[in-house]
């Protein structure tokens, strides 16, 4: 048995952090399946070099691309609030990304939210959380997403959400996507090309500091 490591790299204003993903050979599972959350629809909507270079890269390897409906209904609400889109727009603008890359869009389960009720009471004890709503829905855009294969999935940074899975502990491979709003054109395409150099297949392990 060998083991293998990813490099997945968090933009953090002017900041890069790199973390390293380690997965032994038997956890290696060939074409992965990547889960979108709703910041980055969000992200491949508005930025046009944010997408660009992102499906590119999970073009190479990827067997699907797939998204929750409640991570739509999230990204369109973001896309309203805070991107003055009016419905027709936001609503719009996501059934153009659905179709042009094919992202697949999964309905939420029963088990699926129930396993997100399950982290959340473990982490609410240990936690301060100011929108608890909003918690809660991330919980159950990851855990669906998660059960529904092996799924690597696509966040932006969000440091209540990245304590929460640590402390969680769970076996959920996690890239982190520097939101595009944060970053201009040069550190879109630094981010991209050190986040997936020597880019591995498979595997669900959190990532580990370096």
């Amino acid at each position: 048995m060998h083991q293998f490591g990813s490099t997945v790299v968090k933009q953090s204003g002017n900041d890069v952090f790199t973390y390293k993903i380690n997965r032994t050979s038997d956890e290696l599972l060939g074409d992965e399946i990547i889960g979108l959350d709703a910041n980055v629809l969000v992200d491949i909507v508005e930025s046009g070099e944010f997408k660009k270079d992102l499906i590119e890269e999970v073009r190479i390897g990827t067997l699907a691309l797939v998204t929750t409906s409640v991570a739509l209904g999230e990204a369109r609400s973001v896309l309203i609030k805070k991107r003055n889109y009016d419905f027709d727009k936001a609503t719009n603008s996501l059934s153009v990304i659905l179709k042009e890359f094919n992202i697949k869009k999964i309905e939420h389960t029963a088990s699926g939210n129930l396993l997100a009720f399950e982290w959340f009471d473990k982490v609410k004890e240990r936690m301060y959380f100011k929108k608890f709503n909003t918690v809660l829905n991330d919980f159950k855009i990851i855990a669906n997403l998660y059960l529904n294969a092996k799924i690597t999935i696509f966040m932006t940074e969000d440091q209540n959400l990245e304590k929460a899975m640590t402390l969680l502990k769970n076996p959920v491979h996690v890239r982190i996507v520097g939101e595009a709003s944060h970053l201009n054109e040069f550190q879109i395409k630094r981010f991209f090309k050190q986040s997936f150099k020597g880019k591995s297949k498979g595997g669900r392990k959190y990532w580990k500091r370096r």
